[in-house]
């Protein structure tokens, strides 16, 4: 996504200086899609984020989750709540920075 950007960015750069002059405003943000989280069974989690261009896909435990630092552009952290003593059932919290 960066790169598309920053293409139409140099394209925008480069129409301005054959045309003698001129200001460009850029107003917004960029946003890297946030990290995909899907379940493969009550003990792992499929955790897939934007990293440098690419989607990194990990298979990670729930055990390890609240430890994970995912290859990720965003700054992500993940938090693991049990809902039950046999450690099976949880709430898992994924926030961005």
């Amino acid at each position: 996504m960066k790169s598309i950007i920053l293409t139409l960015l140099l394209a925008c750069i480069t129409t301005a200086a054959h045309a003698g002059s001129g200001i460009i405003h850029f107003r917004g943000s960029i946003v890297e899609p946030p990290c995909d989280v899907g379940q493969v069974d009550n003990r792992h989690l499929n955790v897939s984020c934007f990293y440098r261009g690419k989607v990194v896909a990990r298979q990670v435990t729930l055990h390890r989750l609240n430890h994970y630092a995912a290859a990720s552009d965003a700054s992500v952290a993940f938090n693991v709540r049990w809902l039950n003593p046999q450690r099976t059932r949880a709430i898992v919290d994924i926030n961005y920075n």
